[in-house]
């Protein structure tokens, strides 16, 4: 399937096209579905309802489970993959966090991508939001803003894209690397004219096998510097241990005798009280491996 990945013309929305899909939360580990086509036995679709353009449902490898899904070049009667999952109308407002893990072999010489638009209905119009662009060949990841993550193969990678709408911001990470810069504008992503809104999500073969996809989790957080201060001096840190899978958090110099609850990825709260210096600890254990985002009081930090 042939289309453009870079658009150069942004639309408004038409209001009352786009029919939601999936609200959120959208968490999937993809094992309750039947090998084969996905699509068709689910409400993810295909670009513009083309129907051989669908994802399989594979049980060749999994990260957490059995199966996962798999974008094709041409394979099960699907050729080039091209798999959507629509979000809009949901009333995006606040901050977003969307994370899927994706497993590319070494036998992998072509170029795949994962996309998401702020705007999308079949057969029109679009706009592209988000794409980041996985070349094999030249063994590195990029999202079209001059930084560059190496490809990692052979392994299940974490994808996370971040978005704060409040503020107009957002950061795409893999494995960990961020690829955007610092505070990047969601509006102006890509070619612009993005709404405050994610549209869909767009996992695009692009004539390339394979990749395969798996835990996806796209949930709602907290944003940063939501919380009450804690202290003028108080700082926090995090470290990730085990490729991710532990975490433990610092909280130093706030204010001594103080409750505080602790986040990680905008959930599994820890509640703990300052000491009598102002330190306080948390630690999580049994995390997916990646990056993970801990915040206390009005602090994030990230490992």
């Amino acid at each position: 399937m042939n289309r453009a990945l870079l658009p150069g013309l942004s639309f408004a929305i038409v209001q009352g096209v786009a029919l939601a899909q999936s609200d959120l939360p959208h968490v999937e580990n993809f094992d309750d579905y039947r090998l084969g086509p996905l699509a068709a036995q689910s409400n993810w679709e295909t670009w513009d309802e083309v129907p051989t353009v669908d994802a399989l449902v594979v049980d060749e490898r999994g990260r957490s489970g059995r199966q996962s899904i798999k974008v094709v070049a041409n394979e099960g009667g699907q050729v080039d993959t091209d798999l959507i999952m629509r979000y809009f109308p949901h009333n995006f407002e606040g901050c977003y966090e969307y994370t899927v893990y994706q497993y590319i072999p070494d036998t992998q010489s072509g170029e795949t991508y994962f996309i998401m638009q702020s705007v999308y209905n079949h057969h029109g119009p679009y706009v592209w939001a988000v794409q980041v662009h996985m070349n094999a060949a030249a063994g590195i990841v990029e999202a079209g803003r001059g930084r560059q993550a190496k490809l990692i193969p052979n392994e299940w990678v974490e994808i996370k894209v971040e978005i704060n709408f409040a503020a107009d911001t957002h950061q795409i990470y893999y494995g960990g690397t961020p690829l955007m810069p610092p505070n990047a504008s969601w509006k102006d992503a890509m070619n612009g004219g993005n709404p405050p809104q994610v549209g869909s999500s767009d996992w695009y073969a692009n004539n390339t096998c394979c990749a395969y996809y798996d835990d996806l989790n796209f949930v709602k957080v907290e944003c940063p510097g939501q919380g009450e201060p804690c202290g003028r001096r108080a700082s926090l840190s995090a470290k990730c241990k085990r490729g991710g899978a532990k975490v433990t958090a610092r909280l130093r110099k706030a204010d001594p005798d103080t409750e505080v609850t602790f986040r990680v990825d905008g959930g599994r709260e820890v509640d703990r009280r300052t000491d009598l210096r102002g330190k306080a600890r948390a630690r999580w254990s049994g995390l997916n491996r990646g990056s993970h985002r801990v915040t206390v009081c009005d602090l994030e930090d990230e490992c």
